[in-house]
């Protein structure tokens, strides 16, 4: 349940005529909720699942990236590992890299800290040496270089012909085709994310969670919020012409003149901060929840969330009625947002990546749509871009196989049977994966976090065993497979196996010694 509780003073008939106003607005609201995102989405090719990988480019790990990639015509850019990458948006080619060079022998090499922003002819980056640059966007060269006074925070923002950026404790106004400063103004305390640009308004989120608000004319600040929200608030929005701030199981809405406007009490923690389209936020928690809300009010528009039964942790990316969003465990989901129901999942994971390891590397930067493309990236250091249009010939394939071809396991116990599904067009289906024991149907689960699938087999009598597998993909391509191993009901069972709730197996390799099954 979301508790929405408003922080505004005001007398009895104030109230009254607030809440009857906000009854009318939340029922227009709650007809047609999804309106908005779904005109938006008309504008350029619909996201429609199921999706299929059209290219991926691997730059190394850099867990809980949140900088998002940033596309411009056709080509796409992309911070990651401390460095700049220039890919080609339809083929993934890399076309330049930018990495800072350091000023001397001795010093550590300098790393790319903000998202890219483009202005005109140029992409504009900050680092930790500190430093803004400016570099054309057709070769990667440096146009100019302007030093700040400490690292660079996520991320410079344009208003008209000045650049605004934030380090640790000061803001700048520089002018975007010179680099040259025009202002600088001190932060009331340190910043940890912004600028957000909005109505003539400069916005910060400070390191203890309270909000700055600079005047981009005069480079001064104008106010910092009275309500604190947490040294782990997420990246600020602005909708309903408030800041928003999302930090642990709660959001606030911050007004113009600093005081909070209303506070939702989330169940869960927030993943990520919220998407604002048009009159709705869709905000992601950990409980694998996604709520949406009215951004005026902090109302729930949709009586209950959107559950993925997966921690969601990116900003949700949200089109044609669909919203598509990351997990800590690197799968990307696709959900009708009038339903509710999962239409899509993907396991975002390298090929040469350890299929029965949970990912340590998630999802958190945001997702991004151009084109009928959408780009993801992962804190592996891999940039999927996914595709309707993409084409999967190649159905799921099968490996990691336990007990393995040929085995002898002990008859006399239960036997856990394993086995990884794989897809790297498409995605496995999850309800597709089918298991045969001997040519009988088998209850088998399949986990999408793992890629594995498994079944818990009773002791079996001494002899050889056929398995058969199948598995389909969300382009209908079916895969399916088979090996056999055998039963000795002389090899005694193993001491594991013999505790309460256990279902393990002793396995000799056939001209090998006895091991330990795993």
């Amino acid at each position: 349940m979301i508790l929405t509780r408003s922080e505004c003073v005001a007398g009895p008939r104030l109230r009254i005529l607030c809440l009857v106003a906000v009854a009318l607005v939340c029922a227009v609201v709650w007809a047609a909720p999804y309106a908005a995102a779904q005109e938006d989405g008309a504008q350029t090719a619909a996201l429609t699942p199921p999706l299929s990988v059209l290219w991926t480019f691997s730059m190394g790990p850099e867990p809980r990236n949140l900088l998002a990639p940033v596309v411009g015509g056709d080509r796409v850019f992309v911070s990651h590992g401390g460095k700049l990458h220039c890919l080609d948006l339809r083929t993934g080619a890399e076309q330049w890299e930018f990495a800072p060079e350091p000023e001397s022998d001795e010093d550590r090499p300098p790393r790319v800290t903000t998202e890219p922003l483009l202005v005109g002819d140029v992409v504009i980056v900050g680092t930790d040496e500190p430093k803004l640059y400016a570099l054309d966007q057709e070769e990667g060269d440096t146009v100019w270089a302007t030093r700040c006074g400490e690292t660079i925070i996520p991320s410079p923002a344009v208003l008209g012909d000045l650049v605004v950026v934030g380090t640790r404790d000061m803001v700048y106004g520089m002018d975007a085709e010179t680099g040259a400063p025009r202002w600088a103004c001190s932060a009331a305390t340190a910043l940890r994310w912004g600028p957000v640009i909005h109505g003539g308004s400069v916005y910060f989120l400070s390191q203890d969670g309270s909000v700055q608000a600079v005047d981009p004319r005069r480079g001064r600040l104008r106010w910092r919020s009275t309500g604190l929200h947490g040294p782990k608030a997420f990246p600020p929005v602005v909708a309903g012409g408030r800041v928003l701030v999302s930090s642990g199981d709660a959001l606030r809405a911050v007004a113009r003149t600093g005081a909070t406007s209303w506070t939702v009490e989330l169940p869960s923690p927030a993943g990520a901060r919220p998407t604002v389209v048009g009159g709705s936020l869709f905000v992601p928690c950990v409980d694998g929840s996604i709520f949406v809300l009215s951004a005026r009010s902090g109302w729930d528009q949709r009586r209950g969330p959107i559950k993925l039964g997966m921690p969601a942790t990116s900003p949700p990316l949200v089109d044609n009625g669909k919203v598509m969003v990351g997990t800590g465990a690197a799968l990307v989901y696709i959900a009708d947002i009038g339903s509710g129901e999962t239409e899509w999942v993907y396991r975002c994971v390298s090929p040469d990546q350890l299929l029965n390891e949970a990912s340590e590397f998630g999802i958190y930067a945001p997702l991004v749509k151009a084109d009928g493309m959408v780009l993801c990236l992962t804190g592996a250091g891999d940039l999927y871009c996914f595709s309707a249009a993409a084409g999967d010939p190649v159905p799921p394939r099968f490996s990691d196989f336990e007990p393995a071809p040929n085995d002898v396991v002990s008859g006399q116990e239960k036997i856990e049977l394993k086995f990884a599904v794989t897809d790297h067009g498409s995605g496995v289906v999850r309800d597709s994966v089918t298991l045969t024991v001997d040519g009988k149907p088998t209850r088998v689960s399949f986990d999408p976090v793992t890629g594995v699938a498994q079944a818990n087999l009773p002791a079996m009598s001494t002899g050889v065993h056929l398995i058969g597998v199948t598995a389909r993909d969300y382009r209908g391509n079916e895969g399916r497979d088979e090996w056999s191993f055998l039963t000795d009901e002389s090899i005694p069972p193993s001491e594991e196996s013999q505790q309460p709730g256990t279902a393990r197996s002793q396995t000799t390799r056939l001209g090998g010694g006895r091991t330990a099954g795993r």
